[in-house]
């Protein structure tokens, strides 16, 4: 007897807890075989098959996959492409069938398909990648203003891993600009914005304007505003309490289950504050930061 959609993700989840990922690769790969005929359960299939396969290191399978996919933007990920078998099956005011439309990729996949290239050594093609999905965000919510809410925090999720690569690659500048723009755009967001400018700043060696802005931070509250307290003990050249701070934070994302402790925007903060923190020579409190990360989901889920 076939197993349930339930059974086959508890199954997913199990082997994920446990950490068994050549396992779960090969699970995944069995339902993508299973679910040829059946786009919705693919994509979402290959989806995780990429997400694993990255943390295997396994290039060339994740570059086959996103080979199979060819873009998330196909029409092929389309529900309207699918009009018999995609239908919601109710009726509008003047019983015209309502069809399902938009696309069927999780948002996961369309972070991963920007961010891999930079991965793998082609930072052009991920920014451009990025500025396009940015792009193809800010005209959804256009159309669906109704959900500014989700559309907006995704624009900021987009914006920040494009900040992630310019700090990477020592573009402070560029990074700083476009932090700017995005706190005027994105004011519900502004915590994780402004946590974002203090760590640059740090980086540019300007302690004065990371000050204010990690105190922006915490003052716009958000539930890790104990981490942004910790960095700024840290700013403050206070190592010994930020390294208290993060560690007395730190059972407050075990205690949690790991899809709802913070959003994938600020664990994208905590990751660069750990980075922040090994390069004011405190390895010690970075590590405390890298492992409560480890309880967080990396990626945006639909």
């Amino acid at each position: 007897m076939a197993k349930q959609i339930s059974e086959i993700v508890e199954e997913i989840r199990r082997l994920a807890q446990k950490n068994k990922i050549k396992e779960l690769v090969k699970l995944l790969s069995d339902l993508a075989y299973k679910y040829e005929k059946n786009p919705r359960r693919l994509i979402a299939v290959i989806t995780l098959r990429i997400y694993y396969n990255i943390q295997l290191n396994a290039s060339q399978n994740v570059v086959a996959d996103f080979n199979l996919i060819k873009s998330p933007y196909s029409d092929k990920w389309l529900y309207e492409s699918y009009p018999d078998k995609y239908g919601d099956r109710r009726y509008d005011m003047l019983q015209k069938y309502i069809w399902r439309r938009g696309t069927m990729c999780p948002f996961s996949l369309y972070l991963m398909y920007c961010y891999y290239p930079y991965v793998m050594g082609s930072m052009y093609t991920a920014l451009d990648r990025f500025y396009s999905l940015r792009e193809y965000l800010e005209h959804q919510l256009s159309e669906n203003p109704q959900q500014s809410e989700v559309y907006d925090s995704r624009i900021v999720c987009v914006g920040l891993l494009l900040i992630d690569i310019l700090m990477s690659e020592k573009r402070l500048t560029d990074a700083l600009t476009e932090l700017l723009s995005m706190q005027r755009a994105h004011s519900k967001m502004s915590h994780v914005i402004n946590a974002m400018i203090a760590l640059v700043y740090t980086q540019i060696g300007d302690i004065t304007n990371a000050q204010k802005h990690i105190e922006n931070a915490i003052e716009a509250g958000s539930k890790i505003t104990e981490i942004y307290r910790g960095l700024r003990s840290a700013l403050l050249g206070d190592f010994d309490n930020a390294y208290s701070i993060f560690n007395a934070t730190l059972p407050l994302f075990k205690d949690e289950e790991p899809s709802s402790v913070v959003t994938a925007c600020e664990n994208l903060v905590l990751n660069n504050i750990a980075v922040t923190l090994f390069y004011m020579n405190n390895a010690a409190a970075g590590k405390v930061i890298i492992d409560s990360c480890k309880n967080v989901h990396k990626v945006c889920y639909e």
